[in-house]
């Protein structure tokens, strides 16, 4: 018996949550029978599938959706034809990329991402403002995918995607060093990155040691792009590490050193206090405004013991 569109739309979107071939072999066969926008789109089961870390029923999907069969990139499938976006009903919604971003947040992401690269994905596949799957995975803390995308040829050094963070600066804000250790073993570029800057920031001592011992320098004075009236870009100063222990401000976040802490860990590294940020501040000073009375009283008592 045939079932109807809509028995069959949520069938075929069953088979691809519990990895079903068998199911989705038949289901397929009768799927053209029905007007394409009364189903979900072909993109749609493989956001779902790979969700669900269905990593066999994906490698299927990929060999015999119809909009697959249409491009290399067995991940992006096109439309079908005459239908458009507006077309599909927000209960199947997709988006740019949904299939791999659904991949890195899903059940099985080393699982999917394998099949991934099985259809010769690039590892640095570009997710626009999201950057790329290994920046996503740093960013999410998930050590086993960005481990294997790394082992995959992953890039650790790709262009900063906003305020000159960078893949390596994302590691730092975290609260264990695994991720940052991972990417510096891979040749991750200390120089550059920024990461100081967001372990002092975060409040993450511990990274900000192994970043020191990988060729941090202590004093190094931050800059950011600041644009005229012509989006024409100019290098500002922004402040060095201590200004930004000093400003600090996410100490929400789980296991973090305090600010105070953070700025004596960086006085005993030797870190100069003359540095002037942004406002034309020293960190004290800043610390002054601020009302921060114990990172006062941090940088008073190091004075004192010169």
């Amino acid at each position: 018996m045939t079932p109807s569109v809509a028995e069959l739309g949520k069938k075929l979107i069953l088979a691809c949550c519990t990895g079903s071939i068998s199911s989705l072999r038949g289901l397929l066969n009768e799927a053209p029978s029905f007007p394409p926008q009364s189903l979900p789109t072909d993109q749609y089961l493989l956001q779902t599938a790979a969700r669900e870390g269905q990593a066999d029923c994906l490698r299927f999907l990929f060999d015999h959706l119809p909009g697959c069969a249409r491009t290399p990139n067995k991940w992006d499938p096109p439309l079908p034809e005459g239908l458009t976006y507006t077309d599909i009903p927000k209960k199947w919604r997709i988006y740019d990329d949904g299939v791999i971003h659904e991949a890195i947040a899903g059940q099985n992401p080393v699982g999917i991402f394998e099949v991934f690269f099985d259809y010769e994905m690039s590892p640095d596949i570009s997710l626009e403002r999201a950057g790329s799957p290994l920046a996503q995975a740093v960013a999410r803390n998930q050590l086993d995918l960005a481990t294997y995308l790394l082992s995959k040829g992953a890039d650790p050094n790709e262009d900063s995607t906003f305020n000159k963070d960078t893949i390596l600066g994302a590691a730092a804000r975290l609260p264990t060093p695994d991720l940052l250790l991972v990417l510096l073993e891979h040749r991750a570029s200390v120089v550059g990155s920024q990461a100081l800057r967001q372990a002092a920031q975060y409040g993450r001592i511990r990274n900000a040691e192994i970043l020191l011992q990988n060729g941090a320098n202590v004093d190094e004075m931050f800059t950011k792009s600041k644009y005229d009236a012509n989006m024409k870009p100019t290098e500002v100063p922004w402040g060095c590490a201590l200004h930004f222990a000093v400003g600090g401000g996410v100490l929400h976040y789980e296991h973090v050193d305090s600010q105070s802490e953070f700025v004596r860990f960086l006085l005993q590294q030797g870190a100069r206090v003359d540095c002037l940020d942004e406002a034309g501040e020293t960190p004290l000073q800043k610390a002054k405004r601020l009302i921060k009375t114990d990172i006062v009283e941090v940088f008073e008592d190091f004075s004192s013991q010169e």
